[in-house]
């Protein structure tokens, strides 16, 4: 499993080449200019320990809001992707669940244009509870699959910026849907 924090750099090349050395360049990832992952584990490179190494650096945790996830919705249904599941940071009403998990199964059951009629509703769904109830997402799985690859790999991305992917055989489409879900 691949754990990612993802971070925003300002000052680019300087930042970047500063991460270089405090992590080894495989532990970083670059999303695109201003936007870079570093993995961590449960080892040496923990959570705590990139947090400490990079808090003096140019750069920011990226937090992921609302439109990042409808964007990741949006991506998934038009790259047809698995969404496995939507969780929400407060508990959301049973009545809210079974409808966010509905309009899941209806989306990955369906194709083309009942496919994004589906996506309208859960976004029409998701826009009640997270405007209107003041609950906000916590996080987003989906399951896609490498190139050549039958096997379909988990892909949350949270809130906070950390990204937990259950194999390295999918980080070429992890990185392209980070690209198209964090805009610059």
């Amino acid at each position: 499993m691949m754990q990612i924090k993802i971070f925003e750099q300002f000052d680019q090349t300087k930042t970047y080449n500063e991460l270089l050395t405090r992590f080894d360049s495989n532990s970083i990832i670059k999303f695109n200019d201003a936007i870079i992952g570093v993995t961590y584990d449960y080892g040496a490179n923990n959570y705590v320990s990139v947090l400490q190494k990079v808090s003096e650096l140019n750069l920011r945790h990226l937090i992921i809001n609302s439109k990042t996830f409808i964007n990741m919705i949006d991506y998934a249904v038009s790259n047809d992707l698995f969404l496995k599941s939507i969780k929400f940071v407060d508990p959301i009403t049973v009545e809210s669940v079974e409808f966010v998990n509905d309009y899941l199964e209806r989306i990955n059951g369906s194709t083309d244009e009942k496919k994004h009629l589906n996506k309208e509703k859960l976004f029409n769904e998701l826009k009640w509870i997270t405007s209107d109830e003041c609950i906000d997402i916590k996080s987003i799985c989906v399951q896609m699959r490498g190139e050549n690859n039958p096997i379909y790999t988990d892909v949350e991305l949270y809130n906070n910026g950390v990204l937990l992917v259950n194999h390295k055989r999918v980080l070429k489409q992890v990185i392209s849907l980070v690209k198209s879900i964090i805009k610059e």
